[in-house]
């Protein structure tokens, strides 16, 4: 076989047998799945990356870098957690605004509403990631590794066959006649083990062109997606026309404010 594998790799190789051509498509086709499954692993790792919508070095500004200096003094001060989300990032900022804000009662009930909403859509946020891992990211992985890797794994048996299949044939060739029986057996076995190689990773490749875990997966990505951004949908839904009232309520105090001047 090394034989072999050395002459097909340097051209000089005779009579090379060929795959069927059912064979070389199915493999193509196993191929791009694997391909597409590679890349959706890759795009889909981001969801089990903690902050990924917030990173930490998003924060590191200037304004922060100052804030952090004037706290050194004291030992005892201790680092907020960071926000899981950027969704939880925007809700904090509204409630320590609110806190710090007196007696401005409208903008401090504004803050006050738009923080709970905000950090329930970040908690919604973190269950989809979670169910995103579990139910899209996960399956993904492990198809790969078991059923697209057992067709793979058939398809080198294959290859290690046909060499072994031409290899014998040369042998053949170049065998004295007096030993030619022996090594049309040979060929004959070579020939055998190879076919039922064929056959075997024919069948692992049908198995995975045909099975339906990636339309599974796709449909459990879309449901979890819709999951999130129906439960985001109803918790906005219902702060807006909060806002909007307070909204309303400043703009009439406004104008007679302008109104008396």
């Amino acid at each position: 076989q090394v034989r072999q594998y050395a002459q097909e790799k340097f051209g000089t190789a005779e009579d090379i047998t060929e795959l069927p051509q059912e064979y070389k498509d199915l493999e193509k086709r196993v191929d791009q799945l694997e391909h597409l499954y590679h890349q959706l692993v890759k795009v889909t790792k981001v969801y089990a990356t903690p902050n990924y919508d917030y990173p930490l070095g998003f924060t590191n500004t200037v304004t922060n870098q100052i804030a952090l200096l004037a706290h050194e003094h004291n030992s005892s001060a201790q680092t907020p957690e960071h926000p899981k989300t950027l969704s939880h990032a925007m809700g904090r900022v509204a409630s320590q605004s609110a806190s710090e804000l007196g007696k401005d009662e409208a903008l401090r009930a504004a803050l006050s509403r738009f923080a709970s909403a905000a950090n329930k859509v970040g908690n919604a946020k973190l269950t989809m990631d979670h169910e995103v891992v579990a139910r899209f990211h996960t399956p993904l992985q492990t198809c790969l590794k078991t059923s697209i890797e057992g067709a793979n794994k058939a398809r080198r048996v294959v290859h290690q066959k046909r060499l072994a299949l031409d290899a014998a044939k040369t042998e053949y060739r170049e065998t004295p006649a007096n030993k030619l029986d022996m090594a049309r057996s040979e060929v004959e076995q070579a020939e055998d083990q190879f076919v039922g190689a064929v056959e075997e990773a024919t069948h692992l490749m049908k198995t995975v062109l045909e099975d339906p875990e990636p339309y599974r997966d796709l449909a459990e990505y879309v449901q979890v997606q819709l999951a999130y951004f129906r439960e985001a949908h109803e918790i906005l839904n219902k702060l807006l026309p909060e806002l909007q009232e307070i909204q309303k309520t400043q703009e009439t105090v406004y104008r007679a404010l302008m109104d008396d001047e």
